[in-house]
This record gives C-alpha cells, structure tokens and sequence, in this order.
C-alpha cells in the first residue's frame, strides 16, 4: 500500500493522505471525487452526489434502492479506473 500511496503522490502532489495507527495510507475520497474525476454534483436519473458535498448521495426524487446502488458502483469504479483503487463503502445495505 505505501508504494501505491507513493505513486499516487507523485500523479498528485496535493492529494490529502492520512497515515493510521496500523500503517495503512488512506487518501481523501471526497478530493479524488471533486479534483481529480469532477464529480461534484453530477447525477444520472434521479440519483447523485450533491452539488455541496461529494461524499453524499442525493436522491433528486424517485431513485430506486437499486438506482442508487448502481450509482455507488459508478462513483467507485470511476475511482479504482483512476486510482487503482476500489473505496470501500460507508453504509451497512440491509435487504435486497
């Protein structure tokens, strides 16, 4: 992972990244989402990332449990297309 981290910083010299207790290297979702892949406030259907802050999701009216899932699995393929890495989700999904 820190090699990983290293490159990351090398293509992004701004990126924000945190070190944690175990070692691990986390980097900033919300400024790969809003500086690298534009993502602040783009929407598909009646789902997306609001306009304000890119780390939530919106649903804009009638977005299925599903439409919003399948959203989610946009933004973090989007990420792991650029970045090489999948960012693990921060909601528990109960039910289908």
């Amino acid at each position: 992972m820190a090699r990983q981290a290293k490159l990351l910083e090398e293509k992004y010299p701004d990126i924000p990244m945190f070190g944690t207790p175990s070692g691990d290297v986390k980097v900033s979702l919300s400024w790969l989402l809003d500086k690298v892949l534009n993502l602040k406030g783009v929407q598909h259907g009646d789902v997306g990332l609001y306009e304000k802050h890119v780390l939530v999701l919106v649903n804009h009216g009638s977005a299925t449990a599903m439409a919003v899932d399948k959203f989610a699995d946009f933004v973090s393929e989007a990420v792991e297309k650029e970045v090489g890495v999948r960012p693990e989700r921060g909601v528990t999904k109960l039910g289908k």
